[in-house]
């Protein structure tokens, strides 16, 4: 049989998903990185039997298989709380909120329970004296993204009780770093753009992945979390020769 190139240019799409199968697969969007480590603990033996050294005998046995990853779509929710071991929440509700109790400084920023809605109306009051206690924007308060900030030359006083009411936009919400780690399936759809975008499958039984180790939240480039985690070895495969840890299945090339 002839020899025939098989050299490998991979792009594809990464879908996580419960090991039990209770949920979908998910898609996790757009992954430049994904690279598998595989790390050996060595045993060996010198040669006595001369000089000059050398290994007489040695034994490499697996120490542990670790999955990395490069992601950019962090602000998908799962992803995120992947990311940071958290839980992730929608909160859709779009009910106007009132009465919603802060302090207010001159100069400080009020952050409200929720997102307000910049196309809708913000009510700031006196929460001691509701009926003559208003205060104006553009003369107590300015509006942000969040809430509102104080404003230096408010004849208000700081610490006053106040009250907001306002609209508040749909929201993502993830809780960082209060789940455990979680074990999910991976499956990689790739394709080999070195072979005519020939289909190069990879199933990971068990992956366990870890927190990013850093999340730019401030720069001029699209943010990217490098994550990592460890395949773990899936003790229901039990039939002789097929892995407990991955699975890499790729088309073969045309005759």
């Amino acid at each position: 049989m002839s020899f025939q190139k098989r050299t490998y240019v991979g792009k594809g799409r990464i879908y996580i998903g419960p090991v039990d199968g209770s949920a979908a697969l998910a898609f996790i969007g757009n992954v430049s990185e994904l690279t598998f480590q595989h790390n050996e603990n060595k045993v060996g033996v010198p040669d006595f039997t001369r000089s000059g050294g050398g290994e007489y005998d040695s034994l490499r046995r697996i120490d542990s298989v670790e999955l990395s990853m490069a992601k950019w779509d962090i602000l998908l929710p799962a992803n995120l709380a992947r990311a940071t071991r958290g839980a992730a929440s929608a909160n859709t509700s779009t009910t106007a909120i009132s009465g919603e109790a802060h302090t207010f400084y001159p100069g400080g920023l009020v952050p409200f329970a929720r997102i307000p809605n910049p196309d809708s109306t913000v009510t700031v009051t006196d929460a001691a004296s509701p009926a003559e206690g208003a205060y104006v924007e553009g003369t107590d308060y300015e509006r942000t993204k969040s809430g509102i900030v104080g404003l230096d030359g408010s004849s208000k006083t700081p610490g006053s009780a106040i009250t907001v009411s306002y609209t508040p936009l749909a929201e993502d919400v993830v809780e960082a770093l209060v789940q455990s780690g979680m074990t999910y399936r991976l499956f990689f759809e790739g394709l080999n753009e070195a072979d005519s975008d020939r289909p190069v499958l990879i199933d990971v039984h068990r992956f366990k992945p870890g927190v990013a180790q850093s999340l730019g939240w401030i720069g001029a480039e699209f943010m990217q979390a490098q994550t990592a985690g460890d395949v773990l070895a899936d003790a229901s495969i039990t039939t002789e020769g097929l892995s407990r840890f991955y699975k890499v299945r790729y088309q073969q090339p045309s005759a």
